[in-house]
């Protein structure tokens, strides 16, 4: 995988006239077979891109439910090693476009990004990367022809949208957070969404997807005019832990109930 099939997931997604669906899955928690098995569920209900999490022990983006999972993992010794099995393993069995959501720590601790790039990462999601920071890590990913993803928030000017929007990855997107606080499922599409998607469309030119908040089907038929994808993480594993082991046919109708949502 390249960033140029992140490009072509949206791009497919949008000739069929609705938003891209992402799901994101935490490496490893219930187990790596576990989350392969999620993985292919989300590919069958019709997901155009995956998102996997690398488990951090200080997760400070993350709400209760996406740091419950990340100890999980770690609680059963998730580290490198098992998150690169992970990846590689749905990178074969789905096929989708992948990104790999890690803190900068793990990604730090590796000697080079390259064993991302043979797992078949496309896409790196750091919430913990400054646009102007680390500059070895963006070298080293385009190099490697992977997609570094920015954020953008509420409270993001229009200057800095300005310069998200001329710095982005050709052919990636760019990470519209939708409120001002950490993941989480919500009631209802958070207030920040709309007004942001449409501030930064006028100034970017990537696509535009939109996480933190997104809680179901209703969610994301009220963002699908505005954003080009939508990233639905803590929902899902919300599921994952209430089904056990019906989780598989949950997880698979839930994604195929986003897909239909998303149609514009």
């Amino acid at each position: 995988m390249a960033k140029s099939d992140i490009e072509i997931a949206f791009a497919q997604a949008k000739a069929a006239g609705r938003v891209a669906v992402i799901p994101f899955l935490m490496a490893g928690d219930p187990s790596v077979a576990d989350t392969v098995r999620l993985a292919e569920a989300c590919a069958a209900g019709g997901a155009d891109l995956i998102e996997i999490g690398w488990p951090f022990s200080d997760p400070i983006a993350d709400g209760p439910t996406i740091q419950a999972a990340s100890q999980r993992a770690l609680d059963q010794h998730i580290g490198r090693d098992e998150v690169l099995e992970t990846l590689a393993l749905v990178h074969q069995r789905t096929g989708l476009p992948m990104l790999l959501l890690s803190y900068l720590n793990p990604l730090l601790s590796m000697a080079n990004l390259s064993p991302l790039r043979a797992a078949g990462v496309a896409g790196l999601v750091i919430p913990d990367l400054a646009l102007e920071q680390t500059p070895a890590i963006r070298t080293q990913a385009q190099e490697l022809d992977l997609a570094v993803i920015p954020f953008a928030a509420p409270t993001t000017t229009e200057q800095r949208l300005a310069d998200i929007g001329r710095t982005a990855d050709r052919g990636a997107f760019v990470y519209c957070v939708s409120l001002l606080g950490v993941t989480g499922s919500r009631q209802g599409l958070p207030a920040g969404a709309l007004p942001l998607l449409q501030r930064a469309r006028k100034l970017i030119d990537v696509p535009l997807a939109v996480g933190f908040g997104i809680s179901g089907p209703q969610a994301v038929a009220e963002v699908c005019r505005d954003a080009d994808g939508v990233i639905v993480g803590s929902a899902l594993i919300d599921i994952v832990q209430r089904d056990g082991r019906q989780a598989v046919e949950s997880v698979q109708r839930f994604v195929g109930e986003l897909v239909q949502a998303g149609y514009r």
